[in-house]
This record gives structure tokens, C-alpha cells and sequence, in this order.
């Protein structure tokens, strides 16, 4: 009787701690270890790199004015909420699939630390976490009879940077 209490036990702990990561919500159990107000929120804000970057660039000095201007709003953004409550700032970089994998894994990356860059140049001082995803995980799946220009704007949305902001509640 013993073992069957200690692992109704197991199992009870077990499914109060895993109700705390339940993404999809089948599992409302309220416990003060992983109320909602402790657990941290997350936003993801995807960035077009087309419009920031030249093609094979990750100069933001040859960004255009949209460029500039989405750039601006984000940090705007930043600006007015809270900044104290941001955790951390993920910053993915991506690319097309035009170049070989480290090639386009090192853009990526540049990419990203380019975005690092300008938030803090503009006062967004905090814990930031760098990748790149290079021509990993691309949106379009079409574009396989093209070539040029018209391949590479078939593959503007693959070229983009994701931040994800961690806040806390």
C-alpha cells in the first residue's frame, strides 16, 4: 500500500509540474510555483532582412529608408513599454537557400548581430542571445524553376531576423 501512495504521489507531482509548461492548456492546475505571474512571457517579432539588408549584405548602412523606419518602430516599441521587465532578446538570423550552408549560417549571423547592434546603439540594454538558422527552417517551398532576380525575389521571405523577447510578468 505503501509503494502504490509514494507513486500516486510521483505521479501527482509529476503532472502538477508539468501542467506549469503546458502550451496547449489541458491542464489548469494553479499552483504557486508556476502561477502565470511568475511565468516569464514571450513575443516574437519577425523583421524582413530584404528590407533592411541589401542582397548578401548585413550592413545596415545599406539598409533601406523602410529599413530604417521598421527599425525605428521597433525600438519605439522598446522604448515605450517597460524596458526593466525584458529578460532577454533573442536575435535568429536567416537566409535563402542561394550560397553554400556556412556561408549563408555566417550572413545569418552577421545579420543578427547587426540588429544587436543598433538596439543597443538606441538605449536597449539588456541580455541579448545571438543565432543564426542560415538557409535552415525557409518559408517559401516553390521557387525551384527561377533564376536571378526573379529567384531571389521568390526568396525574400526566407531572408529575414526573428527577435524573441522574454519579459517577465
Amino acid at each position: 500500500m505503501k509503494k502504490i501512495l509514494i507513486i500516486i504521489s510521483l505521479f501527482s507531482m509529476a503532472l502538477a509540474i508539468t501542467s506549469c509548461s503546458s502550451e496547449n492548456g489541458r491542464f489548469n492546475v494553479k499552483n504557486s510555483w508556476c502561477s502565470e505571474q511568475l511565468m516569464p512571457k514571450l513575443e516574437k517579432v519577425t523583421i524582413s532582412a530584404d528590407i533592411l539588408f541589401l542582397y548578401n549584405s548585413s550592413s545596415l548602412d545599406d539598409s533601406s529608408f523602410d529599413g530604417k523606419k521598421q527599425l525605428d518602430g521597433l525600438v519605439s516599441h522598446f522604448l515605450g513599454n517597460n524596458l526593466s521587465d525584458i529578460q532577454s532578446i533573442k536575435i535568429v538570423g536567416y537566409t535563402d537557400r542561394i550560397g553554400s550552408k556556412q556561408y549563408n549560417y555566417d550572413l545569418g549571423l552577421a545579420r543578427a548581430k547587426s540588429i544587436k547592434e543598433y538596439l543597443q546603439n538606441h538605449n536597449i540594454q539588456t541580455n541579448y542571445i545571438i543565432e543564426s538558422k542560415g538557409k535552415e527552417e525557409p518559408v517559401t517551398d516553390g521557387c525551384f524553376k527561377l533564376a536571378g532576380d526573379e529567384l531571389r525575389a521568390c526568396l525574400q521571405p526566407d531572408r529575414r531576423v526573428q527577435l524573441y523577447v522574454e519579459r517577465e510578468n
